[in-house]
């Protein structure tokens, strides 16, 4: 293989091997560096044939006695529980190399990371998704004309324990992760990428605490804006960012593109009434920026920094929002010429 090439190698396991051990094997190997893997309950009889394949124009790996041997092992490992992984997320590029041996990688690349997923055991019950049709209408936001392929699972959190497993496994084995609300952005931004894991955050929805004489609420992230609304009224208090998507959007989304709407001239945008943040960061570790009382300037602003970054510096698992009395009823005016 020529350098900075994906590296082959033929693993030859015996035919009693259980699919967790599969995966332990495969495991160790890309902890390894080993970022090409096939492996096969079959016997390889001429691996050095793999010297006269080649990169083929797509970026796979082609030549016929690879491709021969390759497919023969992709059955054999399909059968036995194991997969192939190409780069399994290491790199973009894993989907083209897997197309370069199989017309289906996403079958054979799934059980490798959600078996490591689910071996770690550290999940909710029903959090890890893996069904093809449910991966896939979670893929893309309402944006058009945006590439949505290749996510490998749907992570969908119910606890912050969820999303520091969720990132701590990502990490570990350099997959990347897509965070997600309630996918009602237009900009594509929670769309899947090659061999991602979609982590949404929908069912963390609830009303944490609502302080009457601060005038603050701790939610979590999945709540929709117009339930936040709703639930505040009985407390005589208002949240104002009203976003054209309020009655479908979350306060976590609102906050990751710091959302405006129609009344923003008057009232401010998302960023005006965010105290503080509770975040995952990549490495899992839970952070707290900014504070519940009004003045809080000692430092840098790096609550300000978290809020529009549309989840690429940490997923927002807590947010403490400053509110004000009842606004107004609308008064909406028609002028024709």
């Amino acid at each position: 293989a020529r350098a900075g090439d994906p590296t082959p190698v033929f693993l030859k396991v015996a035919p009693d091997l259980t699919p967790d051990e599969l995966s332990l094997i495969v495991e160790a190997a890309l902890d390894h560096g080993i970022d090409a893997l096939i492996v096969s309950n079959t016997t390889l009889d001429r691996p050095s044939s793999l010297r006269s394949s080649h990169r083929g124009e797509n970026g796979g790996l082609s030549g016929a006695p690879l491709q021969a041997r390759a497919r023969a092992a992709l059955t054999a490992a399909a059968q036995a529980g194991g997969a192939v992984v190409i780069d399994l997320g290491h790199r973009v590029r894993s989907a083209q190399h897997a197309r370069g041996l199989t017309a289906s990688p996403r079958a054979f690349a799934v059980p490798l990371i959600v078996g490591a997923l689910r071996r770690a055991d550290e999940l909710g019950d029903g959090v890890l998704v893996t069904d093809a049709d449910v991966v896939r209408s979670y893929s893309a936001d309402q944006a058009l004309f945006c590439p949505a392929d290749g996510a490998i699972a749907l992570v969908r959190a119910r606890t912050v324990a969820d999303v520091q497993a969720t990132m701590r496994f990502a990490t570990r084995h350099r997959v990347p992760i897509v965070p997600q609300g309630t996918r009602t952005g237009l900009s594509g931004g929670a769309n899947a990428v090659p061999g991602c894991l979609l982590l949404s955050l929908e069912r963390m929805d609830r009303v944490l605490e609502v302080d009457a004489a601060e005038r603050t609420v701790t939610v979590e992230p999945g709540i929709i804006n117009q339930d936040l609304k709703d639930a505040l009224a009985p407390h005589g208090l208002s949240y104002p960012p009203d976003p054209g998507s309020v009655a479908i959007s979350s306060i976590g989304g609102n906050v990751a593109t710091n959302a405006g709407g129609l009344c923003c001239v008057r009232y401010g945008v998302t960023r005006d009434y965010v105290r503080r943040l509770r975040v995952v960061l990549a490495d899992g570790t839970l952070t707290t920026l900014g504070t519940t009382t009004a003045k809080g300037v000692a430092g840098l602003d790096l609550r300000g920094l978290l809020i529009g970054s549309e989840g690429t510096l940490g997923v927002v698992v807590e947010v403490t929002l400053r509110l004000v009395p009842p606004l107004p009823e609308p008064l909406t005016a028609v002028a024709t010429f």
